[in-house]
């Protein structure tokens, strides 16, 4: 039978380092009330150091000056996005650019994804790391990576 995956094959290799920052995570002290999307948010954020140091990464300054009511309509349910961007008055450029980040860390490779967020401003960047969360944390789940 073959099996269909909507992922890059990288992102297993991927998703077994990330397993190993989560297992570092999850051992320290601090971590013992934390959930278990805090962790993995975390431990994104380590692998994230590790893939893209900030500093060798010069940020785009882009201008989103697209209200949220001029844009397209997007639908919570088929989005990759956090809940808070359905919430506020965010940019659609934004939410554009990070729905492109997370589709492009599925389809391309984590690492790629990471290292195209650091071309952005922080907020993007962590909004994209929130975005990723949710969309891994079935996955990890499954692979029984975390509980």
């Amino acid at each position: 039978m073959v099996q269909v995956r909507n992922f890059s094959d990288s992102l297993d290799a991927h998703l077994e380092r990330l397993n190993a920052h989560i297992e570092t995570e999850r051992e320290k002290p601090s971590s013992e009330l934390s959930s278990s999307r805090e962790i993995v948010k975390r431990s994104l954020e380590k692998y994230a150091e590790q893939v893209a140091p900030l500093q060798n990464v010069s940020v785009q300054q882009t201008q989103y000056s697209v209200p949220v009511s001029q844009a397209t309509p997007i639908s919570a349910g088929s989005s990759s996005l956090p809940n808070y961007f359905f919430d506020s008055e965010i940019a659609a450029g934004i939410k554009e650019e990070v729905s492109k980040l997370v589709e492009s860390a599925f389809s391309e490779g984590l690492e790629k994804a990471i290292m195209e967020s650091r071309k952005h401003t922080a907020f993007v960047q962590d909004a994209f790391h929130d975005a990723l969360v949710d969309k891994l944390m079935p996955e990890l789940k499954k692979r029984g990576m975390i509980r």
